[in-house]
């Protein structure tokens, strides 16, 4: 394990509480704060949050690859694809990520470990990329199923302006 990593898992409390703490006025949704303990049936929200914040912790400090993106992030994916905010809105917190991490990191370990440190932030931009490309195949999987919807919708209305007009026909007869 890389210095910085050790330096960011020994951190890592103050780390999540700033990541968090930025999270909870960012978004501008109503939402409990990240603060209070979270349950997954009563605030489900927060608990995505809190699981997927200290998941992609993990993964940056236990240097995974891309494929092994952990499945929380992709759960926050998905609710950021319903809730249709903007990529920028969507992603920005992971982002914050870096700014969390620095101001955890005292001065000395930040001169010393400053190529290491560029390496975090590669990896970190690494990670918002494919959060993007998921975002954007959950947004594409939503307006397919709003084209399905609207075209079941349109064949059902057909369908009854047929029968009407079959029936007013045989009235008529």
């Amino acid at each position: 394990m890389n210095a910085i990593y050790g330096e960011i898992e020994a951190r890592r409390g103050s780390i999540l509480k700033a990541w968090r703490a930025g999270l909870d006025g960012a978004s501008g949704e109503a939402r409990p704060s990240s603060t209070t303990k979270a349950n997954p049936f009563t605030a489900s929200v927060t608990y995505l949050v809190n699981e997927g914040t200290s998941d992609v912790v993990t993964w940056l400090v236990d240097q995974r690859g891309s494929e092994e993106i952990p499945e929380s992030l992709m759960d926050l994916c998905r609710l950021k694809a319903v809730q249709e905010a903007s990529p920028s809105l969507a992603f920005g917190f992971i982002f914050d990520l870096k700014r969390a991490i620095r101001s955890a990191l005292t001065a000395s370990v930040k001169e010393r470990e400053g190529a290491e440190l560029g390496q975090v932030d590669d990896r970190i931009d690494e990670l918002a990329l494919l959060a993007f490309d998921r975002y954007s195949e959950f947004r594409e999987k939503i307006y397919l199923i709003r084209v399905a919807e609207m075209q079941r919708g349109e064949g059902l209305a057909q369908r009854r302006q047929t029968g009407n007009r079959v029936a007013r026909e045989r009235e008529a007869v």
